[in-house]
């Protein structure tokens, strides 16, 4: 198709949208609220990513050593665990020293004592935080090893929780763009039954498939790309609004900087926009064109 060809089937579709200027705004109107709710998913779930990177970067598993273990050799078994990142060495000394800074001022208490009852550790930090409990149970198969400690219960019942609302939130995002396709199709296919006529004219003096596809086609990405940029402003608003909000209300939870997130937002809304007109329009049109 001739460059020159292709601007005039652009126009041609930028024509049927003002022709149908209630229709295209409906449509608009109904695509770009699914959108912001796209954006709230994806808001969402990139949120979620960064919450299982951090757990990851932050878990520490911490293993606790009997009397009269061999550190240097119960270190160099554990480094040969694919799992383990990191390993840090924590003497019963330093351990004790530790635990008097801690105390603070009611540190005195600790004079108390005739001997040191803290083990030496190792402090183990993984790449996976979903291989912990096997890990576990093989350390603790070691004979040198007192108790490996990494809050079994609370861990547990936190990856499910993140692992849930990701694929909630991945669910979410392709209902929410199903819906979308489905007005998107709707839309645009009465308009190809406005154009009926139009359209078996052009089949009979010769016009290619192509060649009467495209009005619509680029009738559909109008309405997707405009549609995607009304819900991005909407999203960058609503992200502007919990970053406001969600550190103060909830300071244990991270929350990714709108630098990061915005332009990810941005560019899978004008991505499923794109998307949606193009699958939107090429279905509207494929009965007529048989």
């Amino acid at each position: 198709m001739k460059l020159r060809t292709a601007f005039r089937l652009a126009g041609e579709g930028m024509a049927n949208l003002r022709t149908r200027s209630g229709m295209g705004l409906t449509a608009v109107t109904i695509i770009t609220l699914a959108f912001v709710i796209q954006g709230l998913f994806i808001i969402a779930f990139l949120n979620l990513n960064s919450l299982d990177e951090s757990l990851t970067q932050r878990l520490q598993m911490r293993v606790f050593l009997r009397d009269r273990a061999n550190p240097v050799a119960v270190g160099e078994a554990l480094s040969r665990f694919p799992e383990v990142e990191a390993i840090t060495f924590v003497g019963k000394d330093e351990a004790l020293e530790n635990l008097r800074l801690q105390l603070g001022e009611r540190s005195d208490l600790l004079d108390l004592m005739t001997e040191n009852p803290l083990p030496d550790t190792f402090v183990i930090k993984v790449n996976d935080p979903y291989a912990l409990p096997q890990l576990a149970e093989q350390i603790r198969s070691f004979p040198e090893v007192e108790e490996v400690v990494y809050g079994q219960e609370s861990l547990g019942k936190l990856l499910d929780l993140v692992t849930l609302i990701s694929r909630f939130s991945l669910l979410g995002m392709v209902v929410i763009f199903l819906a979308t396709l489905f007005i998107a199709v709707n839309t645009i296919r009465l308009t190809v039954i406005a154009r009926k006529t139009e359209i078996e004219i052009r089949k009979l003096v010769g016009a290619t498939s192509g060649y009467i596809r495209a009005p619509f086609v680029f009738e559909g990405i109008y309405m997707g790309l405009v549609s995607a940029g009304l819900a991005s402003l909407a999203g960058d608003f609503l992200y502007r609004f919990l970053l406001t909000r969600v550190p103060t209300a909830l300071p244990f939870l991270p929350i990714l900087p709108r630098e990061v997130v915005v332009p990810q937002m941005v560019a899978a809304l004008f991505g499923l926009g794109l998307v949606m007109g193009i699958v939107g329009s090429w279905l509207s049109v494929r009965k007529y064109l048989k």
